[in-house]
């Protein structure tokens, strides 16, 4: 990619935003699932489902263990297990700030590769919108997350898929979730 940082064009529509799409987010997200049509159409689980939506304005974006790239799939993956629902399939929307560093935006996207794939769950679609210099804090990302609801004891069923996730996910949740997840380390750490 010819920019070094994202420009207002990179949310256009246009040439830019085609290569930020290819060149960032397909490069890091592919899978036989990932679209870039309006929505991803999948198949459906037997059963029910369970559906969560998580909105991650982090600053700075890039802390110690992470950075909001891995948060945004810890935090949705988490809200999904402990539903009692194997994580599938996650959509993000990005808010990106003019200026922001192609570099660091990249290096997001490559920690939701990562983590997504150690968490078992595919990227399917998403969306990318640029803001103003000073409108946005660097970059936003919302995640969409949808998992199976398995059968069986709940308390079993959370204890493996938070085996499913463990590695991926369990300090930076501890450590940016601190309310939500203390209740659910603790649910774990007493077996």
């Amino acid at each position: 990619m010819n920019n070094k940082t994202v420009t207002m064009a990179h949310g256009a529509g246009g040439k830019q935003t085609s290569e930020l799409i290819d060149e960032v987010f397909k490069a890091h997200f592919s899978n036989p699932d990932l679209t870039a049509d309006d929505a991803a159409v999948l198949p459906a689980p037997k059963g029910k489902i369970a559906m969560s939506t998580d909105g991650f304005i982090v600053s700075p974006a890039f802390f110690p263990g992470g950075n909001i790239g891995k948060l945004s799939i810890c935090g949705t993956v988490n809200d999904l297990a402990c539903m009692g629902a194997k994580p599938l399939y996650l959509s993000c929307a990005f808010v990106i700030e003019e200026g922001f560093p192609m570099e660091k935006l990249e290096e997001i996207a490559g920690a939701m590769e990562k983590t997504a794939k150690e968490a078992g769950v595919r990227i399917v679609s998403g969306d990318t919108k640029v803001a103003g210099k000073g409108q946005v804090d660097g970059v936003f990302i919302t995640t969409t997350g949808v998992g199976e609801i398995l059968d069986g004891d709940l308390n079993e069923l959370l204890e493996n898929i938070i085996i499913l996730f463990h590695k991926a996910c369990f300090l930076v949740l501890y450590i940016s979730n601190k309310q939500e997840t203390k209740t659910n380390v603790r649910l774990f750490r007493d077996k």
